[in-house]
């Protein structure tokens, strides 16, 4: 016998002769639950014997929301059974009370349950339609209720049970499943109770009372006298699984006015009314109810848009659908050259289900069109010889003006203007001017770049910029490389010329060298320094042809700096 805690009722006891391993009962005898001589399992003390296997505390279980609403309840634990070992029984059942322990003996609600793993035999698990068939009484008036079948079994095996010699037991685990109509019929609790299949291992018994949960009396709770209610851990609340709650959110206006709507337009004017559009669209694989839509922008606390959208606060969407709405705000458009951003949220509810929730939130924005001026851009060579046509980058865009000419005023936003002329070989920029002149900012001729200013107003008010260019005389360098004494011809030095790189074999000295042309060079980048890199080669001699281009030369340090100017200029290095 087994007890679970210092219980002082009294109760019948079903003995069997547990060393035959068979299947057969004993007699039962009347006696009082003495603590000296029960086993103790919450203090700790190992059962000697037991007539069934009983839960241990661990039973877990989980509760995953379905699309239709119907929830599957999924249990898990594991069994002890001292006194008892794996050989000696078919195997052990359980019992799950899925419509939770009550002081009456028939559930309420009482409802059946779908896909509930069952044994139809012993050995046969399949899933089926379970209702309670009857009820197990425990202490304090209580009922634990059983279906027509056990809920699962654990048939004794040397993989499915484990010999206990500590206690001459053995232990094993258990699993059971079954689908609710709705959240709201799980109990607070959910408990298991296992049976004594009889039999012994690999031989099923041939009592069908051993396979009902309601006529087997050889059980945790009948035999063992066990509570699942006494402690923690043999009753389990299901955690809820809910589906994942998604939802979209879009929001959109059309402040320039043309009829198309985009997350982000420019309004005419400041204060002009902006029509809106929003969309909420379920994108879960259940149903979801609008619990909330509000909006908000700096400066406006959070309202609802139920007036401005009605209908939509409270309707439920199902799997995929929408809902969406159109409105205008009046005297919306921020200040001239200004963004004004609003932001919508929306919380919604799985329905049937108001504990999982989701929120979105979408924004939308407005900027009002800054103030406009006008500006003119004018090409001059300082020479004759300074002709064709050049290209500007003006506010993103790219506009073509001949020498001598200039653009059409363009319209451009008010305030500073960045206006960049596109290279053209065989010119450089001399020089920018504005006309009224005080509005030019800033000129960085590298970079063929002016900063104007732009006056907000009409063409009469507009910025003239006059870009005037002049030749850019180029020069060629050549550099040679004489293969001094015990260096061989044929061998590779590298140089730098500037921003270029340079590969030159060595030639003999009777022929002056072997020689690479580097390239043109702009006479407005002079001097120009010349470097031998990544040799140790020392070098004995550099010359200049010609010679007056020469500004500097350093042996040690294999540079030569020279101007370049029309024509070719020759650079000679001597590697020794």
């Amino acid at each position: 016998m087994m007890g679970w805690g210092t219980r002082g009722w009294t109760f019948g006891v079903q003995r069997r002769n547990h060393a035959m391993g068979g299947g057969h009962r004993g007699l039962k005898i009347a006696t009082t639950f003495v603590a000296a001589l029960a086993v103790v399992q919450m203090a700790g003390i190992v059962a000697a014997s037991a007539n069934a296997a009983d839960p241990n505390p661990d039973t877990t279980g989980t509760a995953t929301v379905n699309a239709d609403g119907t929830v599957t309840a999924n249990l898990s634990g594991t069994w002890v059974w001292p006194g008892q070992n794996c050989a000696g029984r078919y195997g052990t059942g359980q019992a799950v009370d899925w419509w939770g322990i009550s002081t009456s003996k028939v559930p309420n609600p009482n409802f059946s349950l779908t896909d509930a793993t069952q044994v139809t035999a012993p050995g046969v698990v399949t899933t089926g339609t379970a209702t309670a068939s009857g009820a197990i009484a425990l202490p304090g008036g209580k009922y634990f209720h059983v279906a027509q079948y056990y809920a699962g079994e654990t048939v004794n095996s040397a993989t499915t049970c484990t010999d206990t010699p500590a206690n001459k037991g053995s232990t094993g685990a258990w699993t059971a499943s079954a689908t609710y109509p709705s959240l709201a019929d799980i109990p607070p609790m959910v408990c298991v109770n296992m049976y004594d299949e009889h039999g012994s291992e690999g031989k099923a018994s041939t009592n069908s009372k051993d396979y009902s949960p309601s006529l087997d009396t050889d059980n945790s709770i009948q035999t063992n006298h066990f509570d699942p209610t006494a402690g923690a851990g043999y009753c389990v609340q299901l955690t809820v699984k809910n589906p994942n709650i998604t939802i979209d959110l879009a929001k959109s206006n059309d402040a320039d006015g043309d009829g198309t709507y985009s997350q982000s337009e420019v309004a005419p004017t400041a204060g002009a009314t902006v029509p809106f559009k929003l969309l909420v669209t379920n994108t879960s694989t259940v149903s979801v109810v609008v619990d909330s839509l509000t909006d908000a922008w700096p400066g406006t606390p959070a309202f609802s848009l139920d007036t401005a959208c009605p209908g939509i606060i409270g309707s439920t969407l199902a799997a995929g659908a929408s809902a969406g709405c159109s409105f205008s705000e009046s005297n919306y458009a921020p200040p001239s050259g200004q963004s004004l951003t609003n932001t919508i949220e929306t919380t919604v509810h799985q329905s049937g289900n108001p504990s999982n929730t989701a929120s979105k939130t979408a924004t939308s924005t407005v900027t009002t069109k800054s103030p406009t001026g006008w500006v003119e851009v004018c090409k001059q060579g300082a020479t004759e010889a300074v002709t064709g046509n050049f290209q500007f980058l003006i506010n993103g865009k790219t506009y073509t003006v001949p020498v001598g000419a200039c653009t059409a005023a363009i319209q451009v936003p008010a305030g500073q203007l960045t206006i960049q002329e596109v290279h053209k070989i065989g010119t450089e920029l001399q020089s920018v001017t504005t006309a009224p002149s005080g509005r030019l900012v800033s000129v960085d001729l590298h970079t063929r770049t002016a900063v104007v200013t732009i006056v907000a107003g009409g063409p009469a008010s507009q910025t003239i910029a006059t870009f005037t260019n002049k030749l850019q005389v180029w020069g060629r360098v050549k550099i040679c490389d004489i293969a001094g004494p015990n260096v061989a011809v044929g061998t590779n030095f590298t140089f730098t010329a500037g921003s270029k790189t340079v590969t030159v074999p060595a030639g003999p000295a009777a022929d002056g060298g072997y020689c690479v042309l580097a390239g043109r060079f702009r006479q407005a980048d002079n001097p120009l320094t010349i470097t031998e890199i990544n040799t140790t080669s020392p070098v004995t001699a550099i010359t200049v042809q010609p010679a007056a281009r020469l500004v500097s030369k350093d042996l040690a340090n294999r540079t030569v700096t020279i101007n370049v100017y029309g024509g070719v200029t020759e650079v000679t290095f001597t590697n020794n």
